[in-house]
């Protein structure tokens, strides 16, 4: 069969990229052939960042000169970035030809068997807060086959105006699968059926994560890792002191330059093979991070997690719960125990073994049936 997928491929989040290549893993091994379709939005180009993120911070956007350093900033730490995610996607995945609109997409999609939309965030907001139709295949030529492999919404509400747009699209697929809990209970609400899956990062074999990495230098077990997606000083204040308490330094890796000055030694854009070997090496993940969980999990890490107490954070929840480890989740931020606390990864494994395998199984039954 030839799949089509469409993910939240191509912004510069390492979760994000390896996500989409383990999703293309997968396909592949069950004996399809995939591409991902290379959809940018114009608000994802790295050149163009910048102008988008402007309109989210309102204290920069006050006058031309605020303007001009922000972009001036922005630009520059977006562009390294980019660069670097944009080689690595051509390295690791099977793309289209690209496309920026849902019209180009709509006139001259790329020809599949099946269309699916992949993993992460797709039915979310997008960077300037509106939710891309493109995601829910409207694109797709009548009459064609669609379906969703954990699929998320990252939150657990839709606004009345957005429930009817996604019950009119989402109708139209053959088969709905979800990452978290609270997706099924929205999927309801739209009158629609869906299935629960494990991230595709837990769908590969040990051995492709292992071929990814690339050298780090970083003993195993030498330091305490900070993996963070949103600016919490609470997160910040606790990773330093989780790692001060165990006598390790700590390392923070980011896309983001601006993350410098929020504590440990700060690692600019490693590769995704080395992001990886960093999580792997790690003493202690500290992170706000689904995939920096998850990855965790994949290496048989210990971790704590730091997540906002808004309506975000579902996947995060979800994957806790499955797993068994709520425990990991820091509740008290003076409990710095938490880290040093060793997980038992047997019955962890065992637990995320079962998932992988009914989810594979409803990956293949999707496709094939």
């Amino acid at each position: 069969m030839e799949v089509a997928v469409i993910t939240r491929h191509a912004i510069a989040n390492y979760g994000s990229l390896l996500q989409a290549a383990a999703t293309q893993n997968a396909l592949e091994t069950l004996g399809h052939n995939c591409r991902i379709i290379d959809y940018v939005r114009p608000g994802e180009v790295c050149t163009q960042l910048h102008k988008c993120q402007l309109q989210q911070k309102p204290r920069w956007n006050r006058t031309p000169l605020r303007r001009r350093v922000y972009s001036t900033l922005c630009y520059t730490e977006n562009v390294m970035a980019g660069r670097l995610f944009e080689s690595a996607r051509r390295q690791m995945l099977h793309l289209t030809a690209p496309y920026s609109t849902a019209q180009e997409l709509t006139a001259n999609g790329p020809k599949a068997d099946v269309y699916m939309t992949g993993s992460d965030q797709v039915w979310g907001p997008m960077e300037d807060g509106t939710y891309d139709p493109v995601y829910r295949l409207t694109f797709a030529p009548e009459g064609a086959k669609k379906v969703a492999y954990a699929a998320s919404f990252g939150s657990t509400e839709l606004s009345k105006p957005l429930r009817g747009q996604f019950c009119r699209d989402l109708r139209q697929y053959a088969t709905i699968t979800v990452q978290e809990d609270s997706a099924i209970a929205l999927l309801h609400q739209l009158g629609l059926e869906g299935k629960q899956v494990i991230d595709p990062v837990f769908l590969p074999d040990d051995a492709f994560w292992q071929s990814l990495l690339e050298p780090i230098n970083a003993a195993p077990g030498s330091y305490f890792l900070v993996y963070q997606m949103r600016k919490d000083p609470a997160l910040c204040a606790y990773a330093k002191a989780a790692a001060k308490a165990a006598g390790k330094p700590l390392l923070r890796l980011s896309a983001s330059v601006h993350q410098a000055t929020w504590g440990g030694k700060f690692i600019y854009v490693p590769t995704p093979g080395q992001f990886l070997h960093y999580i792997k090496n790690a003493a202690c993940v500290i992170t706000d991070s689904f995939h920096g969980t998850a990855f965790s999990l994949r290496f048989g890490v210990p971790f704590a997690e730091v997540l906002p107490t808004n309506c975000t954070g579902t996947c995060n929840h979800s994957l806790l719960t499955l797993t068994g480890l709520q425990s990991r989740l820091v509740t008290d931020p003076a409990d710095t125990a938490l880290t040093a606390t060793p997980i038992n990864y047997a019955p962890v494994h065992k637990k995320i073994e079962t998932a992988r395998t009914a989810s594979l199984s409803l990956l293949r039954e999707m496709i094939e049936k």
